[in-house]
């Protein structure tokens, strides 16, 4: 019965990512594919690309390729106009349905991948994979490479475990330069080198095979930063980092909605709750300015603070817990933080959750619902969270962030219990 309830949840959610998020993608290019294949086709063309961050100047490019949706390069770093270069022969529609079976095809491999972290059924892996909901629909209708990213993610680090350190440090080195979120891995390799017996020289320190991912990684990103810099030139790159990527790390989008419940982020929510603006937000919950900072400084201390006990808790513990654990809970962190969010991101979710199911470092009644918030976090329904958000008031808008910040707690909680456990046995070992 187990078996048959199992297939029948995988056929339901499979049918969902077809209608939901395959045949979108088949219809319609969609303004996220737009932004990285008229990049890419700016790129092939020869065209100048001195105004690649002007919003206006790339929406009449999207135009120029017969493309009838917004979009702009602004929130990409230059590296993103080179990943659809492979596309670029084939018209916009052809293109964006070819890159949907590439997904579709990453989406086999991440669900083989999740199998061998985690141990579980293949049918179990794809209920994991599909159970996250719009993170995985909007990806495959969007055009968005989130869940390539977190393939390969999975893939990097079973062959950091297997002591292929180079492939795995290529890998995060070259999805840091495209979307950041990798650093919290790499961050996670050092720290487990930090923390193991001091070197006694640099040579030793160096030939450790944590530090031998950083070294990779950071290897990668200096040969891309590099190439940018040489393709795009000064200017361009100087313009990515004073209007992108700063303004970014504070939760600002050029030419997006800095008000926008879509966001779901802690700096969204303290914007709203605690700044005026004319249009977007003109009556706050407290007209206090001042108060996005200092609100926002105390739950990000908080936050930090839990992360960092519980990475001093497991700093003794056994080579693949410490592992497991300074590789996972970075990353709910850096999930719970995040300036701006988007359904997709949660994709990367998987690679956190996998490593905790693959080492069992939560009890089963703390798993199940660390999963359960996962599922819900797949299928919130926004028109209605907006709704209630501007009629019941601003906190009912952001489900997504209170869900991630759940999770995010639930693991702290569940590791440090877990670490009591372990430490009470061993005491009891000991007398």
């Amino acid at each position: 019965m187990k078996r048959v309830a199992e297939y029948l949840v995988l056929a339901l959610l499979v049918i969902f990512l077809i209608t939901k998020g395959m045949a979108p993608a088949w219809k319609v290019v969609h303004s996220d594919f737009a932004n990285y294949y008229v990049s890419a086709k700016l790129v092939t063309s020869g065209e100048s690309l001195d105004k690649l961050y002007d919003n206006l100047w790339f929406q009449e490019r999207i135009k120029d390729q017969g493309i009838n949706t917004p979009g702009k390069f602004s929130p990409f770093p230059p590296v993103t106009a080179w990943i659809m270069l492979p596309l670029t022969s084939f018209d916009a529609l052809t293109a964006q349905r070819i890159f949907l079976f590439i997904n579709l095809g990453f989406l086999f491999l991440g669900i083989i991948l999740l199998q061998k972290i985690t141990s579980w059924k293949i049918t179990e892996c794809g209920i994991l994979v599909l159970g996250g909901g719009l993170s995985i629909i909007n990806n495959f209708a969007f055009g968005q490479v989130y869940w390539i990213m977190t393939a390969f993610t999975l893939l990097a680090i079973i062959l950091a475990k297997g002591k292929y350190f180079w492939i795995a440090g290529l890998i995060f080195g070259f999805f840091i330069s495209l979307k950041y979120f990798p650093v919290v891995f790499v961050g996670g390799y050092f720290l487990i080198a930090f923390v193991e017996k001091k070197p006694a020289s640099v040579s030793e320190f160096i030939s450790n095979n944590n530090i031998k991912i950083v070294i990779w990684s950071v290897i990668t990103l200096l040969a891309i930063f590099a190439a940018e810099y040489l393709f795009f030139g000064s200017e361009i790159v100087n313009e990515f980092f004073q209007s992108v990527f700063l303004p970014h790390l504070d939760g600002t989008l050029t030419g997006q909605g800095l008000y926008s419940f879509h966001y779901q982020s802690w700096d969204n929510l303290f914007r709203n709750l605690f700044i005026v603006n004319a249009e977007f937000n003109p009556s706050p919950f407290i007209d206090w300015p001042e108060g996005k900072t200092v609100i926002k400084l105390i739950v990000m201390t908080i936050l930090v603070g839990w992360m960092l006990y519980v990475l001093y808790r497991y700093k003794a513990s056994e080579v693949n817990v410490r592992r497991a654990v300074y590789l996972s809970v970075p990353a709910f962190y850096a999930l719970t933080i995040l300036p701006i969010t988007a359904t997709y991101h949660f994709a990367l979710l998987l690679v956190p959750l996998s490593i905790i199911i693959g080492e069992k470092l939560l009890e089963k009644r703390l798993m199940a619902t660390a999963l359960i918030i996962y599922g819900l976090i797949g299928f919130i329904p926004y028109g209605l969270a907006f709704r209630l958000g501007q009629s019941w008031g601003v906190f009912f808008a952001y489900p997504r962030l209170w869900l991630i910040s759940a999770l995010y707690a639930i693991v702290v909680y569940g590791l440090l219990k877990k670490k009591e456990l372990i430490s009470a046995s061993y005491k009891v070992n000991l007398d």
